[in-house]
């Protein structure tokens, strides 16, 4: 019997690890508890929207709004590789795991159009700051097209502990 449960619980315990080892702190909750430098910042709350009306009541943040946002990098397209220099990405409030990939629904995804002049170095799964003019569009909150954008903006590699300096 002591047999089986080892065996058993092997699958188990390497799943549990794989998870835990690869995750990363969730954004969608954050609340911004200060003002950007010369941006809003945008908590991921408040782009949801409602399927049937577009940006719910509460949304503080429009078109045209020059905005910073916390996120998660991920690659716009499948040819973006670690490492090199990338002039768009998309931003995602959650990282994933190793076992369950980032959840991509369109009012959660941020397209970033960075400046010809600014690169970054794609880090897939990295903590990042993105800062610009935002574009948003209509569409499907749950599909797989990002309804926002941030056109000529910049983006910079971001710590885990200035999240509490920033949110609440």
């Amino acid at each position: 019997m002591i047999i089986v449960a080892i065996i058993t619980s092997i699958p188990v315990l390497g799943a549990t690890w794989a998870i835990l080892a690869t995750s990363e702190a969730e954004l969608s909750d954050l609340v911004p508890s200060k003002k950007g430098d010369g941006y809003t910042l945008v908590g991921w709350r408040d782009l949801l929207r409602n399927e049937s009306s577009g940006l719910e009541s509460q949304a503080t943040v429009h078109s045209g709004t020059a905005v910073q946002v916390l996120g998660y990098m991920m690659a716009a397209d499948s040819r973006s590789a670690n490492d090199e220099l990338v002039h768009e990405f998309i931003l995602l409030p959650d990282a994933g795991n190793l076992l369950h990939p980032a959840h991509r629904f369109g009012d959660q995804m941020i397209a970033v159009h960075l400046q010809p002049s600014d690169p970054i170095k794609f880090a897939t799964r990295s903590l990042v700051w993105a800062s610009g003019r935002l574009r948003t569009e209509t569409g499907n909150p749950v599909g797989p097209k990002p309804l926002y954008h941030l056109d000529a903006a910049r983006a910079k590699t971001a710590r885990r502990d200035e999240i509490p300096k920033f949110f609440k």
